[in-house]
């Protein structure tokens, strides 16, 4: 019986060498008649093997090799008993995966698959294991429905979205009885038809003129998905009643005693709706408060929050500055809240109200009353555009100063002649002005703009102020005018 054996399968070695030597070369049939399977099974499965190789790697020999293993385990309990009833690999590895697809049904939980739409004609479904992807992407030639779940995985893990339309009028000689979209946060959509062929624009847009509504419910349910997803994350943050952070002003403004800003209580409204207390807390005295109220939109793979202000009433500010009514808008990327704890990202969050009210703060008397020894009113300079800090009452600045203690009635133009930056003579009933040397005299509205560096600061820094009379601005003492003259206005 072993020689009978021995005979055949040497007998069957060159045939197919003789069949297929000019097409695959020696060195293929070295590979394929040395493989244990090969062997074992006598090359019973190497005339359907040859013939159907349409390249030939030793990848595609391999997975080739692994699918006839399958056959020759199971082929018994499929309809199609004969290798050779099979027109390809592609149609065996269809059949294989009904057959496997079938025996997973009778195992696989409900709570595996999410079904998203049903009709007499359509079925939607999102799986939620590997074992759901294989047994309704079973006949199609998805990766997701590989025996390794890799792929799988790769195409659902994070917030990414996997569904499975199947068309039941439709059988599996349609390349669309079965299609699979891919949905990412980044808002890139992916459609495969059930031989794992990208869709074409075309495509695409035939569909949806033909089926509006499966997209529109498959965009619907990703959309409350995503929703859904990034909420937890940001539930994750804000449903811990006691976390709190804590800034030192001390690190981003002069002050001579301890001065916190305090963010605690955060709570959960309702969905995508969060609150926080924050607390300005001067020498261990909370001097002013504000709830904040924070609402919260997804896009794509991004964050955006809205975060009003709004005053406590329980707390009387001891401070100038009020930012009810005002908003700080944030945006974050999904993946920094997976990769940050509770802690830290609560205080990022809450760092950009802080930077917010900081700024506010540089600019508040009573805070720096509150905070400095020997306060000063400030003002910040606009040093790029003009870069007078008036750090000391002299120079032309004295020379303003003077002028309006002497209680004299001028407009720009007026201090400018009688301090020598510009000659003036009347022509014809008309005040002309000339810059000193150049004897060009020009009508006023030419010279609208001289000095305006030096007068937009002062106004900047409320030493002066103006009075409109008819056409004509007057200058004025401004609101710092005798703190500047005392020496008590400093510039940050």
């Amino acid at each position: 019986m072993k020689l009978v054996n021995v005979l055949i399968t040497e007998g069957r070695k060159e045939d197919l060498e003789k069949k297929y030597s000019k097409s695959l070369g020696k060195e293929v049939f070295n590979y394929i008649f040395n493989d244990p399977f090969m062997k074992k099974t006598n090359y019973k499965y190497g005339d359907f093997l040859l013939k159907n190789l349409s390249y030939p790697a030793k990848s595609e020999i391999d997975s080739a090799i692994s699918l006839l293993k399958k056959f020759d385990k199971f082929s018994k309990n499929l309809e199609k008993k004969d290798i050779n009833q099979y027109e390809d690999l592609s149609d065996l590895s269809i059949e294989l995966s009904d057959y496997k697809s079938k025996n997973q049904s009778k195992r696989i939980d409900e709570t595996e698959t999410e079904k998203v739409y049903e009709d007499p004609n359509i079925l939607i479904v999102r799986p939620l294991t590997h074992k759901s992807s294989c047994k309704y992407g079973a006949g199609t030639r998805w990766c997701t429905t590989d025996n390794d779940s890799t792929h799988y995985n790769r195409y659902t893990s994070g917030a990414q979205g996997l569904y499975y339309i199947i068309l039941k009028k439709f059988d599996q000689s349609n390349k669309f009885y079965k299609i699979a979209i891919h949905k990412s946060p980044s808002g890139e959509d992916e459609w495969y038809d059930a031989q794992d062929k990208l869709f074409s624009d075309r495509e695409k847009e035939v569909f949806n003129l033909g089926a509006p509504k499966i997209i529109q419910t498959i965009d619907k349910h990703y959309d409350k998905l995503l929703e859904k997803k990034v909420g937890n994350l940001l539930n994750n943050v804000f449903d811990d009643n006691n976390a709190s952070a804590s800034f030192n002003v001390s690190t981003d403004l002069k002050v001579d005693v301890p001065v916190f800003v305090v963010f605690r209580w955060p709570g959960t409204l309702d969905e995508n709706h969060y609150n926080v207390m924050m607390d300005l807390v001067v020498n261990g005295e909370i001097v002013d408060r504000y709830l904040l109220y924070i609402l919260v939109s997804f896009k794509y793979d991004f964050i955006t929050m809205n975060i009003e202000l709004d005053g406590d009433d329980s707390i009387t500010p001891k401070i100038d500055n009020d930012l009810s009514g005002k908003s700080v808008f944030i945006k974050f990327g999904t993946e920094f809240f997976k990769s940050k704890s509770q802690k830290d990202g609560f205080r990022a969050i809450m760092n950009s109200v802080y930077s917010l009210f900081i700024r506010e703060l540089k600019h508040d008397n009573k805070f720096r009353e509150l905070t400095l020894k020997d306060p000063k009113k400030v003002w910040t300079p606009n040093r790029t555009s003009y870069g007078y800090t008036f750090k000391q009452n002299k120079g032309l600045i004295k020379q303003l100063v003077d002028s309006l203690n002497s209680g004299k009635k001028m407009t720009k133009l007026d201090f400018l002649v009688d301090n020598g930056k510009l000659d003036t003579k009347v022509e014809n009933g008309k005040t002309l002005y000339s810059t000193p040397g150049t004897n060009m005299f020009r009508p006023s509205s030419d010279f609208r703009g001289h000095f305006s560096a030096f007068f937009n600061s002062a106004v900047l820094a409320g030493i002066i102020a103006y009075d409109k009379e008819g056409q004509k601005y007057y200058i004025k003492k401004g609101p710092n005018f005798e703190d500047f003259v005392r020496g008590e206005l400093t510039s940050l």
